[in-house]
């Protein structure tokens, strides 16, 4: 068993990119979290597996390695890792469309929503892919409909945070912020 000071932890995860950056390769980062993914040996006990497999492609992905993060997506949707609040689906919608492959991507996004895994931050994360590549009535319809999921689910947290993404789709569009009534309070 390895020393406790050498088991991957949530940290090596969040820091997963600056590391990558600092060695010049994600290489090394993505093999370390890769093998605690594969082995709870090596593992800290505050590692999270989908967490880890999200990172790792985010990683690749920001050194250019786009299908390899897409493979690493595919491998944790296939594999099952994910949690309450990590769905593997999610991130491939968003990649899928930055890859441009939009069509494909909708219809992931779409088993996301069938499968009840569509939380305020499914609808934040492939919304803001849209976005990204310039398809502002595509962002807009997306915000609207998981700030409506939100708000009727009575989670105000949600519900702010695609109202700020919304009006923030509306300015660029050219048109006013939009006002709601109240919802439940944030906490």
């Amino acid at each position: 068993m390895p020393a406790k000071n050498d088991l991957v932890s949530l940290g090596d995860i969040e820091f997963a990119l600056p590391d990558a950056l600092k060695a010049g390769s994600p290489d090394p980062v993505v093999a370390r979290l890769l093998a605690a993914v594969d082995d709870p040996a090596l593992r800290d006990d505050d590692f999270e597996p989908a967490f880890a497999m999200v990172a790792v492609s985010g990683v690749l992905e920001d050194f250019g390695r786009l299908e390899e993060a897409l493979a690493t997506l595919r491998r944790a949707d296939a594999e099952g890792v994910r949690d309450d609040t990590t769905e593997p689906k999610v991130w491939i919608a968003a990649l899928l469309v930055k890859l441009g492959r939009t069509d494909e991507a909708a219809e992931v996004f779409h088993e996301v929503r069938q499968a009840g895994r569509d939380d305020w931050s499914a609808y934040e994360i492939y919304g803001e892919a849209v976005e990204e590549t310039g398809d502002l009535a595509g962002a807009l319809k997306l915000f609207a409909s998981g700030e409506a999921r939100s708000r009727d689910a009575g989670d105000g947290f949600g519900t702010e945070q695609l109202g700020t993404a919304v009006n923030r789709v509306r300015r660029a569009m050219g048109f006013p912020d939009t006002t709601l009534p109240p919802g439940p309070p944030t906490s």
